[in-house]
């Protein structure tokens, strides 16, 4: 498996050749550039499936920072963007007194890719696809690492607004859902006993607020 920070870079790059593929495609018209940075928090939302009787688990919030592109076409953009988020989950498990609650690190990395209307000077309408290329989510039996599974699927879609202020600083809320299931697993019991994992699926969305500066 790749590492999360090689595929950091790797996604880093990808996000400047898009940008750079878009702008070059459009020399001789009408377009304008931009780049930004943004940071935030958004809530997660999330509904289980095949758990047994008491187990939950609390999405948390997730803690984001990203950078984004803009290749402006008049009032419509191209907006790629790449976001790093940080989210702990939270597992209630009492089936089991080894582990009846249980902190679930994840550490994610999002490509939406969003067509942005620039209706008014202070105003921005975005939507789009987004692309979840990277997840590492797990957690600690012991000392032992255990795999919890992806928080959120690989495609998803986006929804929102920007508001811009004096041209530079964005404030930007936004909607994501996700098209398909998650499969998790979690091991409630001690290693070395006996005991089967408790696998189940999870649907998500999540909403979010950040703030940014663009350049």
């Amino acid at each position: 498996m790749q590492s999360f920070e090689v595929m950091l870079k790797r996604s880093v790059l990808a996000l400047l050749a898009i940008s750079f593929a878009l702008t070059a495609a459009a020399k001789g018209g009408n377009v304008s550039t931009e780049w930004g940075v943004t940071a935030g928090i958004r809530y997660n939302g999330i509904s289980l499936y095949d758990v047994p009787s008491g187990f939950s688990v609390w999405p948390g919030i997730t803690y984001n920072a990203g950078v984004q592109a803009g290749v402006i076409f008049g009032m419509v953009a191209v907006q790629p963007e790449l976001n790093y988020g940080y989210t702990t989950l939270k597992v209630l498990c009492p089936q089991s007194d080894y582990l009846p609650k249980t902190s679930v690190k994840c550490h994610e990395i999002e490509i939406p890719l969003l067509l942005s209307l620039h209706m008014l000077d202070y105003l921005r309408i975005n939507a789009g696809p987004v692309f979840n290329i990277m997840s590492r989510t797990n957690y600690y039996s012991g000392e032992e690492s255990m795999m919890y599974g992806n928080l959120h699927p690989t495609f998803g879609y986006a929804a929102g607004l920007t508001f811009c202020i004096s041209g530079k600083f964005i404030i930007d809320a936004r909607f994501t859902g996700y098209l398909n299931r998650t499969l998790n697993e979690f091991n409630p019991y001690t290693p070395g006993t006996s005991g089967d994992a408790i696998t189940f699926r999870s649907k998500s969305w999540s909403g979010g607020i950040k703030i940014g500066y663009l350049f």
